[in-house]
């Protein structure tokens, strides 16, 4: 579901997941195929002869690739992660001039409860929200802690008692999520 995303919250995490697996695919690959040959080039064959030398010490060289590397990748991942982060607290941009609407969700024992205060309803584990609108939902919890999560919509967020957390979602087309 996460890979099928149905708003642009959902297609930012997509870009992330891609980025993610793309850049540790730049690792695990040549790992990968280093050591199958090392384990080809150094395995112990009839009549090898040479001697065993354990006095090797170090390589600058290796080690700032071995350490550099994963720096590099870390550092990519992170600045993405957090800049993308950052975006999706406000509503989306491509639908700035619509008003968005307002959920507050309240996690209870074994259940949810979503009530629309601009519209006066009130709905039990299922949310109803309109196509190409923004929705602010205002996350809560009367009993303990979980995670509010629509895959396909993106955004996870946990709901404890006495916090608020607020998570923008919006639908681009017409599902069931």
């Amino acid at each position: 579901m996460v890979l099928d995303p149905a708003g642009p919250v959902g297609r930012e995490e997509l870009h992330l997941i891609i980025l993610s697996a793309v850049l540790v695919g730049i690792v695990i690959i040549p790992v990968i195929g280093l050591l199958a040959y090392i384990v080809w080039r150094f395995r112990d064959k009839p009549g090898n002869t040479a001697p065993y030398r354990p006095k090797w010490s170090e390589s600058r060289v290796l080690e700032i690739i071995w350490w550099g590397i994963p720096i590099i990748i870390v550092g990519i991942l992170g600045s993405a992660t957090v800049k993308t982060t950052f975006a999706l607290v406000k509503p989306p941009t491509q639908s700035a001039d619509m008003t968005p609407i307002t959920v507050d969700v309240t996690s209870l024992d074994w259940k949810w409860l979503f009530m629309y205060p601009g519209q006066k309803i009130a709905t039990v584990n299922y949310a109803v929200i309109p196509t190409g609108v923004p929705v602010q939902f205002e996350l809560t919890a009367d009993a303990p802690m979980n995670s509010f999560w629509v895959p396909q919509l993106g955004g996870q967020e946990y709901t404890m008692p006495g916090m608020a957390m607020r998570l923008w979602l919006e639908a681009t087309r017409t599902g069931k999520y």
